[in-house]
């Protein structure tokens, strides 16, 4: 899937090797799974 949305997060990402400021995986963990709810769950629903 290539979704603005999904390629954004991927941009945020850190540079490999790396280390993310604290908290900072889980926020982008939550911003990742609500989206994919976004795409896939409520997508789910409107095509019923």
């Amino acid at each position: 899937m290539d979704h603005p949305l999904l390629r954004g997060l991927l941009m945020e990402l850190p540079p490999k090797g790396s280390v993310p400021p604290p908290g900072w995986l889980d926020r982008w963990f939550e911003a990742t799974r609500a989206i994919l709810e976004l795409l896939y769950v409520q997508g789910a629903s409107r095509g019923r």
